[in-house]
C-alpha cells in the first residue's frame, strides 16, 4: 500500500524496505528491490509494525539492526 516513514537499507545484494505508515497505522511488511522488481518477503522473524525507524545492515555479522520508530499507538 502507499506509505511514508518506512525504512530502507542495502543488504549487500538488494534494497530492503520495512514498515512505514499508511495514514492510519504502522506497517510490518518487508519488500526487496533487486534493481528491476519488488518482491514481498516473509522472513521467519520480524519486528512489530513500525514507522520512522532506522535500519542498517551489518555485513560482518550478517544481521540487520533496527532502531527507534513508533507503532500505531505512538
Amino acid at each position: 500500500p502507499p506509505r511514508d516513514s518506512a525504512t530502507l537499507f542495502f543488504d549487500g545484494q538488494r534494497v530492503i524496505l520495512f514498515g512505514g505508515w499508511n495514514g492510519q497505522s504502522a506497517l510490518d511488511d518487508v519488500w526487496a528491490w533487486d534493481g528491476q522488481a519488488w518482491e514481498s518477503l516473509e522472513p521467519s522473524a520480524r519486528p512489530p509494525a513500525t514507522a520512522r525507524a532506522t535500519a542498517v545492515y551489518d555485513p560482518v555479522r550478517r544481521r540487520t539492526l533496527l532502531v527507534g520508530g513508533f507503532d500505531s499507538l505512538g
